[in-house]
């Protein structure tokens, strides 16, 4: 009797082990996807590799001394887009379905001899019982006539997440998936998914502090 005790233990302890291993593992699994590209500023930033679809992603994190509806209150301020917003030279309202569904227009800035490119974005909010608050963007190329001497931005989908660690503090993630036309040069491609979202996120951890 004692002895099937003792192997019961044993049993119960592998399975432990094993679960502690396959977590572990599971975490290294997701660092290594996600292989550090920048910190600095109080800002970090993950990036991955372009795919066979050649789609690059990236995502970031900061913490923000400010409160998330403080935080949401800018980041909804489409006007102010130029002022803070990485590359942009233009943003304004298409059209606000709600306070938590509206569409922008804006264009964006792109090294020389490359055409500026110009989005039309969704975005939708949600605001979860925990306080966290989740705005989704998503591009909607065909909501708005392509003009001759812009390049549309056609697959994108990000979201900005805001998770409340206090009332005057929020951690504050931001994250995007694109895809790269093939004529984009790959250090333009390079530049743009570390310097997006680093910038971005130093800015508006700047605006509060």
């Amino acid at each position: 009797m004692r002895n099937k005790k003792i192997v019961r233990n044993l049993f119960c302890a592998t399975l432990v082990l094993c679960s502690l291993l396959m977590a572990n593992g599971s975490l290294m699994a997701q660092q290594n996807d996600w292989p550090l590209a920048k910190q600095a500023e109080g800002v970090t930033v993950y990036t991955k590799t372009p795919n066979e679809q050649a789609v690059s992603a990236y995502k970031g994190e900061t913490l923000v001394n400010a409160s998330t509806h403080n935080i949401l209150t800018f980041l909804k301020n489409v006007d102010n887009f130029p002022n803070w917003l990485y590359s942009c030279t233009h943003a304004s309202m298409l059209d606000k379905v709600s306070e938590l569904e509206y569409y922008s227009y804006t264009i964006s800035d792109f090294p020389w001899p490359m055409n500026d490119r110009d989005s039309v974005m969704k975005y939708t909010i949600s605001k979860m019982s925990s306080g966290t608050v989740v705005i989704k963007l998503k591009s909607m190329a065909h909501k708005v006539a392509e003009k001759e001497s812009l390049v549309r931005l056609t697959d994108f989908d990000g979201a900005w997440t805001l998770v409340p660690q206090n009332d005057n503090t929020t951690l504050v993630y931001y994250e995007g998936n694109i895809k790269i036309p093939t004529s984009v040069p790959n250090w333009v491609v390079s530049s743009a998914i570390i310097n997006a979202p680093f910038s971005n996120l130093a800015s508006l951890k700047k605006h509060f502090d």
